[in-house]
């Protein structure tokens, strides 16, 4: 039997690949802001078409949270990278 995925902050349950926190949970709003960061990025970069930064702590307590990140295993100098799929859609992958 799997165990639900949850947030340590909030009461948001994981529902497939997305967790959806709740409205005041501070990780929600982390990965809110660190989204809109990247939205931004693309905005005031129109040729581009990927981006590569560190790794935020509030993807790293979503990434726990969703068991993607296996235990003993250090994320805090992973990277991200974001790839613009499409107005308004990116995609992300996380890795060393």
């Amino acid at each position: 039997m799997t165990l639900p995925r949850v947030c340590p902050d909030c009461s948001g349950v994981a529902d497939g690949q997305r967790l959806t926190h709740d409205e005041t949970c501070p990780i929600g709003r982390g990965i809110d802001q660190v989204c809109a960061d990247d939205r931004e990025w693309f905005e005031t970069h129109p040729s581009a078409i990927d981006r590569w930064r560190r790794i935020t702590p509030a993807e790293i307590v979503e990434l726990r949270a969703m068991g993607a990140v296996a235990p003993g295993v250090d994320p805090t100098r992973w990277r991200v990278h974001i790839t613009w799929l499409a107005d308004g859609v990116r995609g992300r992958r996380f890795g060393p």
